[in-house]
């Protein structure tokens, strides 16, 4: 995954070059989205990772509930102590269920929150792309040419964000 982290920066860095030498403006405005995007992985790749041991923690109490029943089976027989072990087993289990929830849900905000704002900074390119054809500093096939760079700049964004909150789990 070090190698593929690496590939990806390497792209990133090739199409901002490329962006910034063909209009460095309209690469400025594609960039823009960038401390929103460090942002959104700075926050939510912390609330996963913490989210993220919790889960692990209540995993852990599962395990330890299943054993202590297990190897006291006899002595929970003998005590007719059968429904108080299911209902601590379920409980645990809830909040194991609760725990993995709310991280995956965690994930999937953090992902969108990306993908929203990778279309916002896609529509501000388009919209000052069209102004600097208006002005004569570009010709429209500059802009199209420019727009399959922003893609192959935002392509990778997006799987580094999604690579983020698998990292922070």
């Amino acid at each position: 995954s070090g190698m593929l982290l690496l590939a990806r920066s390497m792209v990133v860095l090739g199409s901002l070059l490329v962006m910034l030498l063909m209009d460095w403006r309209l690469a400025l405005v594609g960039m823009a989205i960038a401390p929103i995007l460090a942002f959104i992985s700075w926050y939510y790749g912390g609330r996963i990772k913490t989210a993220s041991r919790q889960l692990r923690k209540r995993e852990g109490n599962l395990a330890n509930v299943m054993s202590e029943s297990i190897s006291a089976i006899k002595v929970v027989q003998a005590y007719a102590r059968e429904s108080y072990e299911e209902e601590r087993f379920a409980k645990q289990t809830n909040e194991g269920s609760e725990a993995s929830i709310v991280s995956a849900r965690m994930e999937s905000n953090m992902e969108r929150l990306v993908h929203i704002t990778l279309a916002i900074g896609t529509c501000a390119v388009v919209g000052y792309g069209v102004l600097r054809v208006h002005a004569g500093a570009i010709t429209p096939g500059d802009l199209l040419v420019f727009m399959a760079y922003l893609t192959g700049l935002y392509r990778p964004i997006r799987k580094l964000a999604s690579t983020t909150g698998r990292m922070a789990k």
